[in-house]
């Protein structure tokens, strides 16, 4: 069972190239749209290294000096960057997000974490992915032709989903 949070949290799964990116991007129009204050988190699961804080800088002589977290705040950005050591999880992301006060989190990734799912199937090979993660609350197949993979799980079809946002938010709401 997922931890409890102050606020709904959504996350967006599916393999490369699946949607998922314009999946959270809808979710997170439609909610704005609707007064909900939305915050978004997305697990970068690419080989490389996100861009690190810059040699030379004064937040990265503090790392040079042995601090396990650096951060440079300003001009509406944050940027954290933590000791190659240190491993951040969901959750901890997620109270840091919680200190903000959202009304809805979506998450793009982290496939095997334990909250409210939509999972993105582009083609039937993807249809794998469904037995091999937790808590899916909604199933969005981009061809009504791929097999209807549950009779548990609400699917719809990506062509129509604009019609659908309310309603997969309000599945992926835990109760």
């Amino acid at each position: 069972m997922p931890k409890a949070s102050s606020f709904p949290i959504i996350q967006v799964i599916g393999y490369k190239n699946s949607g998922k990116t314009t999946m959270v991007n809808r979710l997170i129009r439609y909610a704005s749209d609707h007064n909900i204050k939305t915050a978004s988190l997305k697990h970068h699961g690419h080989q490389d290294s996100l861009t690190p804080i810059h040699a030379g800088t004064d937040s990265y002589t503090h790392k040079e000096s042995g601090a396990f977290i650096t951060g440079v705040e300003g001009g509406g950005s944050l940027q954290l960057e933590f000791g190659e050591d240190i491993d951040v999880s969901l959750d901890q992301l997620i109270k840091i997000y919680e200190s903000f006060s959202p009304g809805l989190l979506v998450v793009e990734g982290y496939k095997q974490e334990v909250h409210p799912k939509i999972v993105m199937i582009r083609k039937e090979a993807d249809l794998e992915l469904i037995t091999t993660v937790s808590n899916i609350k909604a199933i969005i197949r981009w061809n009504a032709q791929l097999e209807n993979p549950s009779e548990d799980i609400p699917v719809f079809e990506l062509e129509h989903i604009d019609d659908h946002l309310a309603e997969l938010i309000y599945l992926c709401k835990e109760v």
